[in-house]
C-alpha cells in the first residue's frame, strides 16, 4: 500500500506516494523521486526528518532499510562528486583480519512528536497564524508583509522553481522583473486595452515596490510556472482559478482579503518550520474528493467570521484628499502620482 511522503527539492515542496514495505526497494523510491524532482537516481543526495539526517542509498536494498514512516519529510539535492578512493598501504607486519560489524538499519524510526517540534523548530508557529486541520496535518495561512508587494511575497512562498533555474526559488523582485519582461515580450496578449495603459508604462510600474499586483500577474505567473493558482476571496468565499484548463498538474493556494494577499500551505504539525510545508498540490480530477480545497474553504470561512477582509467599494483611505474605496484610490493615484495609502 502506498504511503504519502513530503518531498522538498529544488523545484519546491510536494507530496509523493511510495510503497514503504518490502519487496519494494530503495531504487524504487529513488526512481519516484527522480521523476518528481528531475534529479537522476545516481546523483541524488537524500535526507530525512528534522534536523535532517543523510540516508545511505543502496538501490538494491529493501526500502525498509531506510526506516521511513508515513508522512516523513524527504529533502533531495544533487550530491557532490564522489571523492576518489584512498589508497591504503599494505601493513608491514601481518595484521589481524578486520571484523566488520553490520548494524541493521531497518528498524522503524518513529515520526517526530509534537514535543520534538516544540523543542527544535527554529520558528515555531504562533497563535496568530490561522489554521485548520487537513488530513492529519494543518492547512495554515502564510502571512505576507503589508508592503505593497504582498502578492509577490505570497507567490514566492509557494511557487516552484522555474525549469531554467531549478535550484532557485523565485523572490518578489524576480517575480516583478519576470512580469515586466513577459509583458514586453508579448504585446499581443498584453496590449493597451488589457493593461489600461501602454505595455512599456505598465512594465515600468510593476517593477516598482510600491505597485500592487493583481489578476494580470496571477494569470501571467500561472503560465510562466506551469501551475494553477487558486485564490479565494475572503468576503465572498469565491474561488478564482488562474490557469484552469491549461493542463497544469499542480496548483498553489492564495487567500485575498480585498486589499491583501496571503498564501496557504500544509504543515505536518504545529510548529514545523516553513521549509517543511507542502506548498504545491495536485489538481484534482473532476468529481473526486478534494480535502485540500475543502480545508481551504473552511479556513477562508474562519477568516470571514473574524471579519478579516476589506470591502474595496466602501473602505476609507488616508491621504491628503478624502478617498473612499479602491476605485477612488486608483483614480487619485493616476491624477496625482500618490501611491502610499493606508486604510482607516
Amino acid at each position: 500500500m502506498a504511503s504519502p511522503l513530503r518531498l522538498r527539492s529544488p523545484k519546491g515542496v510536494s507530496t509523493i506516494s511510495a510503497n514503504l514495505a518490502d519487496p519494494a526497494t530503495v531504487g524504487d523510491l529513488l526512481s519516484i523521486i527522480a521523476h518528481e524532482s528531475g534529479i537522476p537516481v545516481g546523483q541524488q543526495q537524500l535526507k530525512v526528518g528534522y534536523p535532517p539526517r543523510t540516508l545511505t542509498l543502496i538501490p538494491d536494498l529493501p526500502i525498509s532499510s531506510l526506516g521511513l514512516q508515513r508522512g516523513d519529510q524527504l529533502i533531495v539535492n544533487i550530491s557532490a562528486n564522489t571523492p576518489a578512493p584512498r589508497t591504503v598501504p599494505a601493513p608491514v607486519a601481518p595484521a589481524q583480519p578486520d571484523i566488520t560489524v553490520h548494524v541493521p538499519s531497518h528498524h522503524p524510526v518513529p515520526p517526530p512528536t509534537q514535543a520534538f517540534w516544540d523543542e527544535y523548530a527554529p520558528e515555531p508557529q504562533t497563535d496568530d497564524k490561522e489554521s485548520v486541520p487537513c488530513e492529519e496535518q494543518l492547512l495554515v495561512v502564510r502571512n505576507a508583509p503589508d508592503d505593497n508587494s504582498c502578492l509577490f511575497h505570497s507567490l514566492s512562498y509557494v511557487l516552484p522553481a522555474l525549469p531554467s533555474t531549478p535550484n532557485e526559488r523565485p523572490t518578489p523582485t524576480f517575480l516583478r522583473s519576470l512580469a515586466a519582461r513577459t509583458i514586453l515580450a508579448d504585446l499581443v496578449t498584453y496590449d493597451d486595452a488589457t493593461l489600461g495603459q501602454s505595455p512599456a508604462s505598465y512594465a515600468e510600474a510593476i517593477q516598482r515596490p510600491s505597485t500592487w499586483g493583481g489578476a494580470i500577474e496571477l494569470a501571467l505567473f500561472s503560465a510562466a510556472f506551469g501551475v494553477e493558482i487558486w485564490s479565494w476571496d475572503v468576503e465572498s468565499g469565491q474561488l478564482y482559478r488562474f490557469g484552469q484548463g491549461s493542463g497544469w498538474d499542480n496548483r498553489v493556494l492564495l487567500v485575498y482579503s480585498g486589499i491583501h494577499y496571503d498564501a496557504m500551505s500544509l504543515s505536518p504539525t504545529r510548529g514545523a518550520p516553513e521549509d517543511f510545508h507542502t506548498t504545491t498540490f495536485p489538481v484534482p480530477f473532476p468529481g473526486r474528493r478534494d480535502p485540500i480545497a475543502d480545508s481551504a474553504v473552511t479556513l477562508v470561512g474562519k477568516l470571514r467570521a473574524k471579519k478579516k477582509f476589506t470591502n474595496t467599494a466602501t473602505f476609507d483611505l488616508k491621504c491628503e484628499a478624502g478617498l473612499k474605496g479602491e476605485k477612488e484610490a486608483r483614480e487619485h493615484a493616476s491624477s496625482t502620482g500618490h501611491t502610499e495609502f493606508g486604510e482607516y
